[in-house]
């Protein structure tokens, strides 16, 4: 399962990113994102957000949204995904309520919160006792913090059961109208949700969906670009090469190496 769509059996996911796109998705936990440098468009449920460097996007469990580069600026910046094992002691508020807002300057909370963040990012290799203590550290000085609303969200509403389909399918041949079959969905109903909600037809949401499979796994050096491209449902090394070259404007290579040295 993509660790973006959902939460793995890992308590706490990072990513470092680099001029970052992703497609629409929705996790269970609680998902932190710290910019360093230049700006992202993060949507959320349909309404558009610009996250700046020094600035921070709080987005809580099961709102879909995506991420999109602010046309050619460059953005860097890390996603940090907080999973339910963390969140025990929040987990109501968490579901009940929502921000009203999900953009905040770093500076608009206690200190805490940024040496938390900094201190996290370095501390993946440590045991789980000390990656919790500066998630608790985090977590009791931002959540307080926040101004909230009752939850709108309704998760058995159809996007989300279609995210949460291709999340775990998305690794195998499919289609719009296999998709709408296994969905019990009439496709052409599928395609305009595609289309009105998630900006984007289904097949380029599909192989979004591998791409960042692909490139999750050639980061952690796990295979080959071609047992990657494989693995994450393309048919053959072309079409991975061509789709990323289309997300990315670079190649595997060239984009792998370029986070390397960052």
């Amino acid at each position: 399962m993509l660790p973006f769509i959902e939460i793995k059996e890992n308590p706490i996911f990072h990513y470092a990113f680099e001029n970052f796109d992703f497609a629409a998705h929705f996790h269970s936990g609680l998902e932190l994102v710290p910019v360093t440098k230049g700006t992202i468009q993060i949507i959320v449920d349909n309404e558009s957000h610009t996250v700046h460097a020094g600035e921070i996007a709080v987005i809580f469990p099961y709102h879909v949204h995506e991420y999109r580069r602010c046309g050619q600026s460059e953005n860097q910046g890390d996603v940090l995904l907080i999973g339910n094992e963390y969140l025990n002691l929040y987990l109501d508020t968490l579901l009940q309520k929502e921000p009203s807002r999900i953009v905040f300057s770093l500076d608009e909370f206690h200190p805490d919160v940024r040496y938390g963040i900094h201190s996290l990012l370095g501390a993946f290799n440590e045991e789980y006792c000390v990656q919790n203590a500066y998630v608790q550290l985090i977590l009791c000085r931002l959540l307080p913090s926040l101004p909230l609303l009752n939850s709108r969200i309704h998760t058995s509403d159809d996007i989300h059961c279609i995210i949460q389909y291709l999340s775990t399918h998305f690794q195998e041949p499919l289609s719009l109208s296999s998709v709408a079959q296994a969905l019990r969905m009439d496709k052409y109903q599928l395609s305009r949700i595609f289309s009105q909600r998630l900006h984007i037809n289904f097949n380029q949401y599909i192989n979004r969906l591998r791409i960042e499979y692909a490139l999750m796994q050639m980061r952690l050096g796990n295979a080959t670009v071609t047992a990657c491209a494989l693995d994450a449902g393309f048919n053959n090394t072309r079409s991975f090469y061509r789709t990323f070259e289309q997300v990315y404007h670079t190649t595997p290579k060239e984009y792998l190496s370029r986070l390397n040295k960052s």
